[in-house]
This record gives C-alpha cells, sequence and structure tokens, in this order.
C-alpha cells in the first residue's frame, strides 16, 4: 500500500506541492533515474509518548523526508510514510506494525 494523501494525525502534516521557492537545487550525484523508480519508505518513530509530546520538531523534520525524496526527483505516489511506531521504543520489534510494514515493503522489488 503506497499513502498518497496525509492527514494530520494519519502521516502528519500534509505535504504542499513543490513550488520552485521549495525545490532544492541540488539533487546528490548518487541519485539515479533507476532509484526515483523504485519505493521510497519514510520511516518516522520517537520511543516515547514522552517524546513524541515534548519534541514535535523531531517529527516534523522526520516527516520533512517526505518532502526531500520528492525534491529529488520522486513522485509523491512513490513515497511512503510509515509512522504507526510512534511513542513506542525500537528495543524490539514486538508491536511495532511500522516496523512490520518497513520489512514487509522492503522486500518489493519496488523498495529504494
Amino acid at each position: 500500500m503506497i499513502d498518497t494523501e496525509q492527514t494530520p494525525g494519519d502521516h502528519g502534516p500534509p505535504t504542499p506541492p513543490a513550488t520552485p521557492d521549495t525545490i532544492l537545487t541540488h539533487v546528490p550525484a548518487k541519485v539515479q533515474r533507476h532509484h526515483q523508480d523504485r519505493l521510497a519508505v519514510v520511516y518516522v518513530r520517537q520511543s516515547t509518548p514522552q517524546q513524541v509530546l515534548e519534541h514535535r520538531e523531531s517529527a516534523a523534520l522526520q516527516y520533512n523526508l517526505r518532502r526531500r525524496a520528492i525534491e529529488w526527483g520522486w513522485s509523491q505516489e512513490r513515497v511512503l510514510v510509515i509512522d504507526e511506531d510512534q511513542g513506542r521504543s525500537g528495543s524490539s520489534a514486538e508491536g511495532r506494525l511500522g516496523f512490520q510494514r518497513l520489512l514487509t515493503s522492503r522486500s518489493r522489488p519496488s523498495f529504494a
């Protein structure tokens, strides 16, 4: 499943369309067309509910990685945001449904 629309509380704030003033002019040389044909996955997580409440700027920076992928040439449809594990410790994969989705996405041939 590829998320193409975001709603607050579901996958963070919606990503506004790229405009000339928001597009980065420099795409790293390592990013090639064959990379952009694959799925880019942004995994957003903070370890505790307290971090989620107190470190909103960290979440915002993580969600902005979606915009960065789009600026670097991925289509919006090719960027998947996984954020179901907010406030869950990374000490175990147990109970982290988003992490399980990440592993499943990684096994797809289209994963970047």
